[in-house]
């Protein structure tokens, strides 16, 4: 299958473009122009620099390339750092780029990624929860999930929308909660905990890239909408604990002050992922103690 992505470059499209690639698929890596695409070194997949809000390039990729199915995956990043106004133009501008460019040249199937955020915070959503997004992040995934799964069934294509909850793993960016805990855990970093109470749904990325490969083809609802989650709620204290025991190091950390109400963060995040079981006969294969221990050993290949 030909299979374009956007945001290639970054965490999961990294890892999902080595998956596609594995399963024996024809890969457009669309990558961020002047953006680093060094998660992607070795990789053996077409490399084009395009702006996702820049339909006419993107139309010209799809065009040139012919993709039977598009994955969206460029988005912003979820921190404290990152402005509202750069997660509407990255995310919603570019989900309207996407979909322009999806006009002129109709893949069978477009598969975009959404976030936990779109939910707000809470425990055990499922794909029918209502939505109340309280971050700029949960807004922006919002309204982008409503462009996505209202017009592209409009033009003809089959809309997949996956909303990840929290993936760890390979090519994560260093300040995530996991990569720091884990350079702490090595004696490399000190790890500080803003918000050590808080829960997260905490999936190896492998599992998830394992789902958005099986949306490919897999039968589906046009507009479909899945949850890509564990099942289980962590806590941020006990998640850096396990990291510490996993790497055979004493549990040690700092905590900062409590972020503002209304801030770039969740209480609590979990989610249903029968849906995604049901509908892609996926299930999550690593448990969190099995998919840290692996991502640890990563972490350390590359340090070595």
């Amino acid at each position: 299958m030909r299979i374009a992505v956007t945001g290639a470059g970054g965490f999961i499209g990294a890892n999902l473009v080595r998956q596609l690639l594995k399963d024996g698929h024809d890969v457009c890596a669309i990558v961020r122009p002047g953006g680093s695409a060094k998660r992607l070194t070795g990789v053996e997949a077409g490399l084009c620099p395009a702006d996702v809000r820049d339909a006419q390039a993107l139309a010209a990729i799809f065009n040139r390339f012919q993709p039977e199915t598009v994955y969206h995956l460029a988005s912003t990043a979820w921190n404290r750092e990152t402005q509202p106004d750069d997660h509407e133009r990255a995310i919603t501008q570019g989900m309207n780029g996407v979909l322009e460019a999806c006009q002129r040249w109709r893949p069978r199937r477009l598969i975009a990624t959404g976030s936990a955020a779109e939910y707000g915070s809470g425990a055990g959503f499922d794909e029918d929860s209502p939505c109340h997004p309280d971050t700029a992040l949960g807004l922006a995934k919002a309204a982008a999930c409503g462009m996505a799964t209202g017009r592209a069934p409009q033009l003809g294509i089959e809309c997949v929308w996956l909303r990840l909850f929290t993936p760890y793993g390979p090519y994560e960016a260093p300040a995530r909660l996991v990569p720091s805990a884990i350079r702490a855990a090595l004696g490399r970093d000190l790890l500080t905990l803003r918000s050590p109470g808080e829960e997260r749904d905490f999936l190896a990325v492998s599992d998830a890239v394992d789902a958005m490969a099986r949306a490919a083809w897999a039968p589906l609802p046009n507009p479909a909408i899945l949850n890509l989650s564990s099942g289980r709620a962590t806590s941020v204290a006990s998640l850096a604990g396990l990291i510490f025991a996993c790497a055979g190091a004493e549990p040690r950390w700092g905590e900062a002050a409590q972020a503002p109400p209304g801030g770039e963060t969740l209480a609590r995040s979990s989610g249903s992922n029968r849906r995604a079981r049901e509908w892609l006969g996926w299930s999550p294969r690593l448990e969190l103690n099995t998919g840290i221990e692996q991502a640890i050993a990563w972490w350390k290949e590359q340090s070595s």
